[in-house]
């Protein structure tokens, strides 16, 4: 019997504004879904944008408005994907609402909840929510919680996320699942020597507060004053673009702080595989989809000590975890000054990496929407 699905995110692997590794997982996941499952993912429109088809049983599809203004796209994406869903929700048997406070859909007003997933890749929280936004802050932080204590089902991408969100939440959910990320079979397939070359490395969505830039930026002189002729190269695209060059022109790192745009294929491999090694200081993630390709690619990782980045590298066997700015500095010039400490993080990541395979999750996941139909039959 054919399984038809409806998944709903705005993030897209496409998006201008917001390419993150959320949209990218789903595809990863879905094309190896076996071909009784016909999946349809919805995503937020943007100019330029293309319907699409991957395979055989997997469409692309893009609702809102094609416009090059991010916070319409977002606004009319809700709109679109709320109406296409009252008209053809007797199409599906099942209901994918991939959340997010800031693109809010309350899918479980339009259809029966055990019909309905909540897949989660993200917990924000108040903090951070006030941090990012002020007093409207509060108002997304309301939509958080609300829609989170709403969903009956619900999959996770990782362990310490699902743990943060019950602790928070207290919702008893009546089936749920954690799913994580894996690594791309180009990455795994195409491994190969490269020597390394006096840089570091940011590789991922060019968002200021969550992504921690503001950190790395303003660290970075103290860590290239004590290595002199140290890049620091900054990989990706994002709506944060003209400020995060505004922050490398104020701290006087424009010879030093070079930005590539957005990488992919073989030469994101390439970046990932000479670099010293890579760092994320993230304030919040759902995973670290960069921390384990940059392992896999042979490269240590330095990351935040948060949900999401904890689960993705071995603390001093793969890679650094740190809490505070004086700890990211002393492991960056730890990981600079020993080479034999660079090369023994190194062939340990790239053994913990390969553990992560898209095949093995997305059975998990397939395994998981069974379980779901099954308890909804």
């Amino acid at each position: 019997m054919m399984i038809r699905i409806a998944h709903f995110i705005y993030d897209s692997p496409k998006n201008p504004w917001i390419a993150g590794g959320g949209g990218f997982r789903n595809i990863e996941i879905y094309r190896r879904f076996s071909k009784q499952f016909r999946i349809d993912v919805f995503s937020g429109d943007f100019k330029g944008s293309r319907d699409e088809h991957i395979g055989s049983h997997i469409s692309l599809r893009y609702l809102g408005k094609k416009t090059n203004r991010y916070i319409i796209s977002r606004l009319c994406f809700i709109r679109e994907a709320r109406k296409y869903l009252k008209r053809n929700k007797d199409n599906y048997q099942l209901i994918i609402d991939d959340f997010s406070p800031f693109s809010p859909l309350f899918l479980f007003r339009l259809v029966r909840r055990e019909r309905l997933i909540g897949q989660i890749q993200n917990y924000f929280g108040l903090k951070n929510h006030l941090a990012k936004f002020w007093l409207t802050g509060l108002l997304t932080w309301f939509i958080e919680r609300t829609s989170l204590r709403s969903y009956r089902q619900i999959l996770f991408s990782s362990e310490d996320l699902r743990d943060l969100v019950l602790k928070k939440i207290h919702v008893p959910y009546q089936t749920m699942s954690v799913v994580s990320y894996g690594i791309s079979d180009e990455i795994m397939q195409n491994q190969r020597k490269y020597r390394k070359k006096k840089y570091i490395l940011f590789l991922g969505r060019l968002e200021i507060y969550q992504k921690g830039i503001d950190l790395l930026i303003r660290c970075f002189p103290e860590i290239q004053k004590r290595h002199p002729g140290l890049k620091l190269l900054i990989a990706g695209s994002g709506k944060d673009e003209k400020k995060v060059v505004r922050l490398i022109q104020a701290a006087g790192m424009g010879p030093y702080i070079k930005m590539i745009g957005r990488v992919q294929g073989r030469k994101k491999i390439k970046i990932l595989s000479e670099a010293l090694f890579t760092v994320m200081p993230s304030r919040y993630e759902s995973w670290g989809m960069v921390s384990l390709e940059s392992q896999a690619c042979g490269t240590p990782v330095i990351a935040s000590d948060i949900s999401g980045l904890r689960q993705t590298l071995l603390h001093e066997k793969t890679g650094y975890l740190f809490q505070k700015e004086d700890q990211y500095i002393r492991y960056c010039s730890l990981l600079l000054d020993e080479e034999k400490a660079r090369t023994r993080l190194s062939s340990q990541a790239v053994r913990w990496a390969g553990d992560f395979t898209w095949d093995r999750l997305a059975g998990k996941q397939e395994l998981f929407y069974s379980r779901v139909l099954k308890r909804k039959g």
